[in-house]
């Protein structure tokens, strides 16, 4: 267990390294209370931080009360093992440090380098095809052949290079055909899922460490500073000549005349590139699920007189695209009967702030019981070590009054409960509401940038599936069923 402890740190380090810098740049020193940020804007934007990051490593992610996150891996509402952490800090002031306190150095990268120019494997998950194994008598990792993998490996650089059979002819097949065969045939990607992506293809077809190379530096972390002033990171594509390609320590899979042959192919015919694809122009991007499958939509630019597309870009997933102003459409009908169903009268409003006091003042009487009643079981003990009471008469009166604490305490948090979803509801008039009225009446003149910022705010997720094709005749291409989840405000202004 230790040597699997040792082994998942050191091959995630540079990932834990980043993680921890982004929370060391933020001075999470306690400052003057704002809304939404009780201790201060910097506390806050750490904690925000740190969701984002679970967000992004599959973590369901919940804030409290503006002041504690959550984060469950694997929610389901039972009992479960909790890690407890801080985020801020105490002032730097006025320390003499040798380095600046909010920012880490790092030695780790040129070491991180070095090894991978002396050809070991630095990578914190190993390509398809290769194990990652301990150097023996040695710092480091290598990779060792899986050769069950290995052969679909050589069978994925065939179909692109020398052709798969098709309807009976042998004809060269694309990333998308060959990620599609693979979910047909079955067989796992490289993170055990049950499916290939089309972009897990293009990204294997131009990997040099199965030809017994290693690369460093092909994917570059570029950090930019948005116009609203908030600091982005990305990871892009190292150009030619800004990586470095080594002889690695281990085995090839394939033959440098079958993999050159599949570059020269590549390169007569590139992929879209990146910053196209990346460039967003879907206001529900992040938002919107597949049903079938879990993954995001991704919208398809339109053609001509063919509208956009929103639709699963996952190879062999069965959900079928709409068009992207028709769900569009059902959104903001959904958006605007929210309106309706969450909108009360003056006289209702008036009901949830009399029942906030009653309620309030009936938790404040228990939890008074309750002290009364602490202040009688101390006296029992007393009697008892006194010797005034006997041990029946102690146990008789103790177990009574502990009884009166456990019923006492049941009913404030009955109580608790009930306040906290009034306290819901109204905030959900005091702030909810009003946030999609005012959406709704400027949506038309927003970027679809701008659009996605003011949607995170009011969803948490959709859900989307169709079954009928639309591009054969009859088949009404509005035809399919849209789930959304509001984020609902979790305490009263």
């Amino acid at each position: 267990m230790k040597e699997k402890i040792s082994e998942f740190v050191y091959s995630h380090r540079e990932e834990m390294v980043d993680i921890i810098r982004q929370l060391v740049e933020i001075p999470s020193v306690k400052g003057k209370p704002e809304q939404s940020a009780p201790f201060g804007a910097e506390p806050r934007r750490a904690l925000d931080k740190m969701l984002e990051i679970c967000r992004e490593h599959g973590f369901v992610t919940g804030c409290h009360d503006n002041v504690m996150g959550t984060a469950d891996y694997a929610p389901s509402g039972k009992v479960g093992l909790g890690i407890l952490c801080h985020l801020d800090v105490v002032p730097a002031e006025p320390l003499n440090w040798s380095c600046p306190p909010f920012q880490l150095t790092r030695r780790l990268v040129r070491g991180r380098e070095a090894s991978a120019k002396e050809g070991k494997y630095v990578g914190s998950v190993p390509p398809y095809g290769y194990r990652k194994v301990k150097i023996p008598n040695d710092k480091g990792f290598t990779l060792e052949i899986i050769e069950e993998q290995a052969k679909v490996v050589r069978m994925i650089f065939e179909w692109y290079a020398e052709g798969a059979e098709v309807n009976g002819q042998k004809k060269r097949i694309g990333p998308y055909t060959i990620a599609v065969r693979l979910n047909e045939l079955g067989i796992k990607s490289v993170a055990g899922k049950d499916y290939w992506t089309i972009y897990g293809v293009q990204h294997m077809l131009i990997n040099p460490v199965y030809i017994g190379k290693i690369r460093w530096g092909y994917r570059k972390v570029k950090k930019t500073v948005t116009p609203e002033g908030m600091k982005k990171k990305s990871r892009e594509f190292a150009q030619d000549g800004d990586y470095i390609v080594v002889d690695g320590l281990h085995e090839p899979i394939l033959s440098e005349e079958l993999f050159y042959k599949v570059q020269d192919l590549i390169a007569a015919n590139p992929p879209t590139p990146i910053k196209y694809r990346n460039n967003n122009v879907n206001p529900f991007a992040g938002l919107i699920f597949c049903a079938k499958c879990g993954h995001c939509l991704s919208y398809r630019k339109g053609y001509g007189r063919h509208p956009g597309y929103l639709g699963c870009n996952i190879a062999g997933c069965d959900n079928k695209a709409a068009p992207f102003e028709l769900i569009e459409q059902r959104v903001l009908s959904i958006l605007n009967s929210w309106v309706k169903d969450y909108s009360v009268d003056k006289a209702q409003i008036k009901h949830e702030a009399d029942l906030n006091v009653e309620l309030s003042n009936a938790i404040s009487l228990a939890e008074k019981e309750i002290e009364t009643l602490q202040d009688q079981l101390d006296k029992v003990y007393s009697f008892f070590e006194r010797g005034t009471y006997t041990e029946k008469i102690f146990k008789q009166r103790s177990s009574a009054i502990e009884q009166q604490i456990t019923d006492i305490g049941e009913k404030i948090d009955r109580l608790k409960a009930e306040h906290q979803q009034v306290l819901e509801r109204q905030n959900v008039q005091a702030e909810f509401v009003p946030s999609i009225k005012h959406l709704l009446e400027i949506y038309d003149t927003l970027e679809p940038v701008e659009k996605n910022k003011w949607l995170k705010q009011i969803i948490d997720h959709m859900v989307y599936e169709k079954n009928a094709d639309g591009k054969y005749r009859n088949v009404d291409p509005g035809d399919f069923t849209l789930g959304i989840l509001p984020r609902l405000p979790k305490k009263g202004s």
